[in-house]
């Protein structure tokens, strides 16, 4: 929600904390799902007024106090939504910084990824694509991610599309051509295609912990990657997609 007000003002990124500021007051008078009402009215014991309310970023005039008579009385401006009470914050200057690296993965080939099955079919590495495509669906068909039917009357089926990807190593040289079938989910309907929408990982609090007893014990790490992971979970709900 920030980017997209960001991206529709054409601001710069010094008034990201505005944007993050009038996102917050304006979720905080939307109805939420776990609470009766608003999060606003909740706190306040009232229903807040949107009258005030404006487009973020769109044309304002500010009115001037003492205006001269040679100019007019009020000054182009963009609307940054609800003020909010000022504060300064006193902090002692930084005198050690720490010192990061990041690494940064540059193609040297200049050839991007295809977004279409017609791109990929006319990609250089057109061949690569169809053997990958071909390695998606023997994982697809081994983990018995579907079963053919005929389409019901009353279900409207939803569409997939082919996502391509070229991994990289840390020099940026390809190593694998990876090609991921995904359905079209923003079709689906909340209550009749599914419920939640969440991918259950482990808290960076828990991890830490893991690693601070490994480190005491002196015990060995080991880390595993587990293929198709997607394809081997449940659905509980009866979803039918297009025939790729």
């Amino acid at each position: 929600m920030v980017r997209s007000m960001m991206s529709f003002a054409q601001l710069p990124d010094s008034f990201w904390g505005y944007a993050l500021e009038t996102t917050i007051y304006i979720l905080n008078n939307v109805p939420s799902k776990s609470v009766s009402g608003t999060p606003y009215e909740l706190w306040k014991g009232h229903k807040d007024s949107l009258r005030h309310f404006r487009i973020w970023g769109c044309s304002a005039h500010v009115l001037l106090q003492n205006p001269k008579r040679n100019i007019g009385q009020t000054h182009p401006s963009q609307e940054l939504g609800e003020p909010g009470r000022s504060g300064r914050v006193v902090r002692q200057p930084d005198r050690y910084l720490g010192l990061s690296e990041a690494q940064i993965i540059i193609p040297d080939d200049g050839i991007e990824d295809p977004l279409t099955d017609k791109q990929a079919m006319n990609d250089v590495d057109c061949n690569q694509w169809i053997k990958a495509m071909d390695l998606e669906m023997e994982s697809i068909y081994s983990n018995s991610v579907w079963t053919l039917v005929d389409q019901p009357n009353d279900v409207q089926p939803i569409g997939c599309k082919w996502i391509y990807k070229r991994k990289r190593d840390q020099a940026g040289k390809v190593h694998t051509f990876k090609a991921r079938l995904v359905a079209k989910g923003y079709t689906q309907k909340e209550g009749i295609d599914y419920e939640e929408t969440f991918s259950p990982v482990a808290m960076i609090k828990l991890i830490r912990l893991l690693l601070s007893i490994a480190t005491f014990y002196d015990y060995e790490i080991w880390q595993m990657d587990v293929k198709t992971t997607f394809l081997n979970g449940n659905l509980e709900e009866s979803i039918y997609m297009v025939q790729p």
